[in-house]
Formats: structure tokens, sequence, C-alpha cells
């Protein structure tokens, strides 16, 4: 679940469940929105704020929480790095990124 507005602050909810050990396979583009919410909700951001801190417009903020982004790409990920004042290393270091499903099937 995510909070209804931009200037509400996450809720402290996976968007899609990731079973840590349990089997359960996410997309990365999934446990990239995933990433993105725990670290949110742990700083109380909202997408408004993450998107100010980072220099990203909200809605492509918005886009990548909500799916609609197929390929957030590099530099905009260290965009929002950079505004939660965490490196790409510790973004891609989260449990979200254990057990990510194949790209290529």
């Amino acid at each position: 679940h995510i909070s209804p507005t931009p200037y509400k602050p996450f809720l402290y909810i996976e968007v899609i469940q990731f079973a840590e050990g349990a089997g359960k396979r996410v997309d990365t583009r999934t446990a990239v929105a995933n990433r993105l919410i725990r670290l949110c909700g742990e700083k109380g951001l909202t997408i408004h704020k993450l998107a100010i801190l980072s220099g990203v417009s909200p809605s492509t903020v918005k886009s990548i929480l909500y799916g609609k982004s197929r390929n957030p790409g590099v530099v905009t990920i260290k965009l929002l790095c950079d505004g939660l004042e965490i490196s790409l290393e510790e973004f891609f270091s989260g449990p979200e990124f254990a057990s990510l499903e194949p790209e290529l099937k």
C-alpha cells in the first residue's frame, strides 16, 4: 500500500510482499519500488519530499512506485539515492533484491 497522496508519508507496507527465504520471487521493477517505499517509510518521506530532495519530478517518482515506469534508469535511481542520502550499493543491498526473477525468460 502506498499513501494515497504525494503529500502524506509512506506507510511501511510493501506494494508486493517479498517473502525472505520463502521462495517468492519478484521482478526487478517491483523490487526497486519496494526498496524506495521501505526507505521513504523509514525516513518519513513523502513522494513530494523525495522528489524535491532528489531533483526528480514527482511524476517520475510516482511512475516508478506505481509500476508505470518499466525500466527506471540508473541515473534516476542514483538521484533518488542522493536524495535519500545513501549510495547505490546501499540501495541494492536491501533484502528486496535477494531473490529476483530472471529478466530473460
